[in-house]
């Protein structure tokens, strides 16, 4: 007969889980950054959500340039974030699960993703603060439109 796991040992396989995504989607990120492409990086600040994806392809590929202009000195090579990453996958597996070593992993980790997205935010809105009046109407115009038909501007609009 097996016996299903305690609720605070699955709670603690999901974050484990989670942790790991997150890691895993940073480097991805940050490496979309990193590649030079002369367009925006596919997963464009995430957090920004709508507001990054209401701009136009010119605003976006200027601002990856000047997030990877400013990243170039916090890069991680492909072998660092390999490295990151076997370490994670090595301390899931030991026998002897080194919770503190495993914590400082994934800490290193966030650090590195909080630069980034504190890099990002800082150039999205230097970007939106040299708009015009009418380029920054023009932007969340779109943006309204967009979370219209999302369902989510009936929220923020009193129903409206």
């Amino acid at each position: 007969m097996t016996t299903s796991p305690k609720p605070r040992k699955l709670s603690r396989i999901l974050l484990v889980g989670s942790l790991a995504l997150n890691v895993l989607l940073a480097g991805l990120i940050v490496g979309s950054l990193a590649t030079g492409r002369s367009g925006p990086p596919r997963g464009f600040e995430p957090q920004l959500g709508p507001l990054g994806q209401v701009l136009s392809k010119e605003d976006r590929t200027q601002i990856a340039r000047e997030i990877r202009r400013e990243l170039r000195g916090l890069e991680r090579s492909g072998k660092e974030r390999g490295a990151a990453m076997a370490t994670v996958l090595s301390l899931l597996e030991a026998e002897t699960f080194d919770a503190e070593a495993f914590a400082n992993t994934i800490r290193d980790q966030q650090m590195f993703q909080d630069q980034v997205r504190d890099v990002a935010l800082t150039r999205f809105v230097a970007h939106v603060n040299d708009m015009s009046t009418d380029e920054r109407r023009a932007v969340a115009e779109t943006l309204r439109d967009r979370l219209s038909r999302n369902g989510e501007g009936r929220k923020n609009n009193g129903g409206n």
